[in-house]
């Protein structure tokens, strides 16, 4: 969360660039898939759910690796 000073900022800025790899990836079946779960879970995430969140963005950069720069 580098310059960002909540969670829920972080939140905005990451769905936000969730939004755009979904553009990215529009052909991509399993990389829509593995977005379209991270952006559920981040839907009603709190801050304290913030380690299993980013355990979603470690898995599911085997599909899309930007998801580690988020």
């Amino acid at each position: 969360m580098r310059g960002m000073r909540s969670f829920r900022e972080w939140k905005a800025v990451t769905i936000s660039r969730l939004l755009e790899l979904e553009r990215k990836y529009r052909n991509n079946a399993e990389a829509l898939e593995t977005i379209d779960v991270i952006l559920s879970k981040l839907e009603y995430a709190k801050a304290r759910d913030l380690a299993s969140v980013l355990m979603l963005f470690h898995h599911g950069s085997k599909v899309v690796p930007e998801l580690l720069d988020l």
